[in-house]
């Protein structure tokens, strides 16, 4: 084989090698940004999701006054979960399939709350201003500010102990 041949062969090798491994590379990045586009959806879900536990939590802590908003916004972010669950790329598609269903139950069992919570919230307004909702309101308020108020009789009293 004469040093032409060779030079030419080494080259060819070599070229060879390099779009084989640029053929790697390529697959790898797709694969990457297949699966980054799924983190994005997952951490998208992810934060939506904690959102509406955040709605939920306060529906059920201040129900019934504040019922409506809670109510509202939690239906809000329920909506928003379906256009998300709807736009999911490909490969991710079986999996989100799996939460459509979980969403749709989550709404059948937020629309049971809102009932009882009507329910509850037209029992309380008969009951008037001495009633047991009312009577039961009242000694939660009350035991809020006792206990806001604590610390800074403990720190009072110590003052004074302290001090004389």
């Amino acid at each position: 084989m004469s040093l032409k041949q060779k030079t030419l062969l080494s080259f060819l090798v070599g070229a060879a090698i390099m779009a084989a491994l640029s053929a790697f590379l390529y697959a790898n990045f797709v694969e990457i940004r297949v699966e980054t586009g799924f983190l994005e959806f997952t951490d998208t879900v992810r934060s939506k999701s904690l959102q509406l536990r955040r709605h939920e939590k306060n529906y059920l802590l201040y129900a019934p006054d504040t019922a409506g908003l809670e109510a509202t916004a939690i239906r809000a972010y329920l909506g928003e979960l379906d256009a998300i669950l709807a736009q999911v790329p490909r490969p991710g598609r079986g999996l989100a399939a799996s939460l459509g269903p979980l969403v749709g139950e989550y709404r059948q069992q937020f629309a049971r709350i809102e009932t009882l919570v009507a329910a509850i919230a037209a029992a309380r307004k008969p009951n008037g201003p001495d009633g047991p909702f009312n009577l039961l309101n009242k000694s939660v308020l009350d035991a809020r500010q006792r206990f806001a108020l604590a610390p800074f009789a403990a720190g009072f009293a110590l003052a004074v102990v302290f001090f004389g």
